[in-house]
């Protein structure tokens, strides 16, 4: 009797476990999903270091045959999307988040269409030096670029809190409808 409850037991589970892989039985079928890439230095490869300006260029790899390149100048870092076909797209995060010192995060978020491989935003955390009092004391932001064929820019730029990740995505799943952040004054 207890093998027949375990066999049971044990083909209930199976189903379940086939169930929730099966795209059409999850119950978020069809959204938008997120990829993961590093921007950690000792994972990406330098292109050039200009030693006597304090710059140095970095690229690493995105997703769907994207590339980051991670430009830092000046104690001030930003990113260019370099799309399949070698097109540049620079983010200019010192022209539409801030031009003081910041540095970006470890890593970017891709997010991916549903069912999708193509990436339809990328989201990378900047920490900002925005106290010049207290240069040690960071400002983090979360930087939203849409990432389309022809287009690729900053389009929404969210201040960290408890609830900026969910906003962020929340944004990233509408970045189609979003107009490009235009340089501050």
């Amino acid at each position: 009797m207890r093998f027949f409850r375990f066999a049971a037991a044990l083909v209930f589970c199976s189903a379940m476990a086939v169930s929730a892989q099966s795209p059409a039985a999850h119950p978020n079928a069809g959204a938008n999903t997120s990829v993961y890439s590093s921007l950690d230095p000792k994972t990406c490869k330098t292109l050039k270091v200009l030693r006597e300006e304090g710059a140095s260029e970095q690229v690493c790899p995105g997703v769907a045959g994207f590339e980051l390149r991670v430009l830092d100048g000046d104690s001030r870092q930003t990113i260019t999307v370099v799309s399949p076909d070698g097109r540049q797209h620079p983010l200019r995060y010192q022209e539409v988040v801030s031009p003081n010192f910041n540095s970006v995060g470890p890593r970017a978020e891709w997010r991916l269409a549903a069912g999708g491989k193509v990436p339809i935003a990328l989201t990378v955390r900047l920490n900002v030096s925005e106290d010049s009092a207290n240069p040690s004391k960071l400002t983090s932001y979360l930087v939203v670029a849409r990432v389309d064929a022809e287009n690729v820019c900053v389009v929404k730029v969210i201040q960290s809190s408890a609830s900026a990740l969910d906003e962020a995505r929340g944004v990233a799943d509408h970045v189609s409808a979003m107009s490009c952040l235009k340089p501050a004054s």
